[in-house]
């Protein structure tokens, strides 16, 4: 385990649920910046296919089947190869097009799509960062409705929804953000290819242990700093890191030249990713 001083000035729900995965895989990813390698790039390209064309179309106000296809086709060359994943652009239109529709006709307004927030959960610099899919209200009831669109093969099961590091904060941006209580709050995943939707509510005393774990959360890594602390765990084979990973059978000394480089960077001030670059294309990096 290798030990630096490090600012952990906000956090996301990702980076948040990365570090309690695997301390070594946040440090290399948001402390040096380095780029991940695509692990599964085509479902990584549908999914942001997907999510901008919705986005687009809400914010259009056309969301009608034939406008998404039209969306979906004229931004198709911003993304790279998506494999037999395209197959699932035909259903996942006409699907969110209707359930979509439902929601609008139910009296539902869209308060926002990638609905950004960087927000202080405590009024003593412990903020949380992300941005939520879509954000609908609906003024009968005064109840919010937040949708996180997901594109993997299963819909998580609802049990699993009630530990969600992502849900738990997007309903407690919601209340802070809004002014809602927990009670006027549902969050849910949407899979467009699935149809499937799975929503959950939570309590206020569920919220305010989350924001108590995450803001110590934020305090215990801000204490511990960068580590290099790699651990085996279930999503090692879905790691973007595994060509340095010690615990994939990477040879020792590549993780200290890439600590070393990630130094460099951070000392030099230059932006990360495209000091990544450089080195990526002079050679310079170790694998």
């Amino acid at each position: 385990m290798t030990d630096f001083d490090v600012d952990v000035k906000r956090l996301s729900a990702s980076g948040s649920k990365r570090w309690e995965t695997c301390p070594a895989s946040w440090t290399l990813r948001y402390a040096y910046g380095l780029p991940e390698t695509g692990f599964n790039q085509e479902a990584l390209n549908f999914g942001s296919w997907i999510h901008e064309v919705f986005e687009l179309g809400i914010n259009a106000n056309t969301t009608d089947v034939e406008s998404l296809q039209q969306i979906a086709m004229k931004i198709r060359n911003k993304y790279g190869d998506m494999g037999e994943k395209i197959e699932l652009a035909e259903p996942a239109i006409a699907n969110f097009s209707r359930w979509f529709t439902n929601l609008i006709d139910a009296g539902c307004e869209v308060v926002g799509t990638e609905v950004r927030f960087s927000h202080d959960l405590d009024g003593d610099d412990h903020v949380a960062f992300g941005s939520i899919d879509l954000v609908l209200h609906h003024p009968p009831s005064d109840r919010y409705f937040v949708v996180d669109f997901k594109t993997s093969k299963k819909a998580t099961q609802e049990r699993w929804l009630k530990d969600d590091t992502q849900m738990l904060l997007y309903a407690t941006i919601v209340q802070d953000l809004y002014g809602a209580k927990p009670s006027k709050i549902a969050v849910a995943h949407y899979l467009p290819h699935l149809d499937a939707q799975v929503k959950i509510e939570f309590t206020q005393r569920k919220l305010d242990s989350f924001r108590k774990r995450f803001v110590g959360r934020i305090n215990l890594m801000r204490e511990q700093g960068r580590l290099l602390d790699f651990k085996p765990n279930p999503l090692c084979d879905w790691c973007s890191y595994q060509e340095i990973c010690p615990m994939m059978e990477a040879e020792p000394d590549v993780i200290e030249k890439v600590v070393k480089l990630g130094e460099e960077i951070l000392q030099s001030g230059e932006n990360r990713k495209q000091a990544w670059h450089k080195i990526r294309k002079a050679g310079r990096f170790p694998v």
